[in-house]
């Protein structure tokens, strides 16, 4: 691959055109009461555009959760504090300064301390951000050697098949939206310095950038760092020379300060909240090996990975085929990003294995793996290619038929979660109509709310 791998002002524009032209045409499906967690992102961008301050203090007059939850995390001296990273306000400032200003324009109120937060602008970032994330999505598959057909229906599956419909619609406040967005830059960029760039390349400062800012949207995602390092390690261009020790340690300095620079709108933020640059506001017990419950976050009712998104299953397998490395192999020349992300993926779904509510609390499924869906793609790119190999015959079909009826699963249980058949938080009863709260393995339940409604 060459330099002209690099995305043109032209295409980057079309993308953002058709971005913001989609992110209207979703809006009518975004006209929802604000969730929890979101009402902390929401809070500290407004707190820091009206009131110029980290304290959210004044925020909480409308958000009584806010002093709620601020009881069960490590305090903050000195006023109400944000425990959520700062990265999803930052992604959705452009669109809070922009209704503000077109508000004010045709004679509205705009955005101030007597209108209190704004959920249109960040509704709208998050559709925004998870059609970028589509983009870039499919332009690193198209790096990859995918055509145009390949490239389209991995990113269309992918999307369609996960949780991350649920958080462009039915909780668009939330941070996952943006997330999905910062780790498709994150592959994009590391497959593209991956091509382009020598181990001890300052390009590499670009990729570790993406990484920075992917920390701040979500700290956990920090971990897909294996992803880059390990490309930086086994260089794309096997012919070249071998790089120097000196070199590679260039390359990672490179990388580090860019994630140094990525991260550090979080950093700042911990500082003027804790006085430390860093902090784990969460409170130490917040992870733990004692938390962990594989099977259950697998196979539970209470959103297990493969029960709520069984095509997720199907995607991984596209990992293990084939384990050799021959010229027809559909990982053939990608052998190094397979690893590095199948390491990714293990160490996420580790992490939120640890957390103390495995199960994400109030979600559509595993919503904390919507950031593992560009790395997904892989896999399912490479199932794809294995399915179709020769061309068109029972295997491909039965991979595309399968994978249009776990879409089509995905998409009713995204509508028993709008009508309130399924549970949003399947720990706490108050999400249930007039039922008790789901056993861990009451899969028959589950699935008869799923099909028939109540």
């Amino acid at each position: 691959m060459s330099a002209v791998d690099a995305p043109g002002w032209r295409r980057v524009g079309i993308w953002t055109a058709a971005a913001l032209l989609g992110a209207l045409l979703l809006h009518p499906l975004q006209l929802r009461a604000p969730f929890v967690d979101g009402q902390y992102y929401l809070a500290s961008l407004h707190s820091l555009y009206v009131d110029g301050d980290v304290d959210l203090t004044n925020e909480s007059e409308r958000f009584p959760w806010l002093t709620w939850y601020s009881t069960t995390v490590e305090p903050a001296p000195g006023g109400l504090r944000n425990p959520f990273p700062i990265g999803p306000a930052l992604l959705w400032a452009p669109f809070y300064v922009a209704y503000d200003a077109l508000s004010r324009l045709v004679g509205g109120e705009g955005i101030s301390s007597a209108t209190g937060p704004v959920h249109l602008p960040a509704y709208f970032g998050s559709s925004f951000w998870a059609l970028i994330g589509l983009f870039v999505l499919a332009d690193a598959l198209r790096m990859l050697g995918a055509s145009h057909t390949e490239r389209w229906s991995v990113t269309a599956v992918v999307a369609l098949a996960s949780p991350l419909p649920a958080y462009v619609t039915f909780a668009p406040d939330m941070a996952h939206a943006c997330a999905f967005a910062c780790v498709s830059i994150l592959l994009w960029t590391s497959v593209w310095c991956w091509r382009n760039a020598a181990a001890g390349d300052p390009r590499w400062m670009i990729c570790g950038f993406a990484l920075g800012v992917t920390f701040a949207v979500r700290w956990q995602d920090a971990l897909l760092g294996v992803v880059p390092l390990a490309l930086m390690a086994f260089p794309g261009d096997r012919a070249a020379a071998p790089l120097s020790a000196t070199k590679r340690m260039q390359g990672l300095l490179y990388f580090g300060l860019g994630g140094l620079l990525g991260a550090l709108p979080q950093l700042a933020y911990w500082k003027a909240l804790y006085a430390s640059w860093v902090a784990m506001p969460m409170g130490a017990g917040f992870m733990s090996l004692s938390n962990a419950e594989p099977l259950r976050f697998f196979f539970s009712t209470w959103n297990g990975l493969f029960l709520v998104h069984p095509a997720l299953l199907i995607i991984l397998a596209g990992f293990a085929l084939p384990w050799r490395t021959s010229a027809d192999s559909p990982w053939a020349g990608i052998e190094p990003l397979r690893w590095a992300a199948l390491l990714a993926i293990a160490l996420e779904l580790f992490s939120c294995m640890l957390v103390e509510d495995w199960w994400a609390g109030g979600a559509f499924g595993q919503r904390r793996v919507v950031s593992l869906l560009p790395l997904l793609a892989l896999g399912l790119l490479a199932l794809q290619r294995l399915a179709w190999a020769g061309g068109a015959g029972p295997r491909g079909f039965l991979l595309a038929g399968s994978l249009v009826l776990l879409i089509g699963w995905n998409g009713l249980s995204l509508v028993r979660l709008y009508d309130g058949s399924i549970p949003y938080n399947p720990a706490h009863r108050m999400w249930y109509r007039d039922h008790p709260v789901y056993g861990h393995y009451e899969w028959d339940r589950r699935f008869s709310d799923i099909l028939l409604g109540k």
